[in-house]
């Protein structure tokens, strides 16, 4: 009888949105799956970072603030990263450091 125990892992089906994973035999198997936000997971991030910007932003700087946020939301939902990135250094820099904008952040940063 061999008792030895087949550790090998497998990995197939290799793209950023899903990933098949086997271990041993193949007789265990997980399915590794992310998915994009949808809009309205977006909408719903863009606008808690409408609601924050005046909160954090000096006053002199909400409306460029909320102008830039617009812009920068247009530019992810057509996936121009290189506009985003540059919108979204525009934003003040307590807003750049809220956890909303870090969340709106990794849908373009690398």
């Amino acid at each position: 009888m061999d008792n030895r125990i087949d550790k090998s892992v497998s990995f197939s089906g290799g793209t950023q949105k899903n990933i098949n994973v086997n271990t041993g035999n193949g007789e265990i198997s997980q399915n590794v799956s992310s998915s994009e936000s949808s809009n309205g997971d977006l909408d719903a991030l863009f606008d808690k970072l409408l609601a924050e910007i005046p909160k954090l932003s000096p006053a002199d700087e909400v409306e460029d603030a909320l102008d830039n946020a617009e812009k920068l939301k247009s530019a992810v939902e057509s996936e121009d990263k290189p506009r985003a990135k540059k919108l979204f250094g525009w934003l003040p820099t307590a807003v750049q450091a809220s956890s909303t904008a870090m969340d709106i952040f990794k849908l373009f940063g690398d």
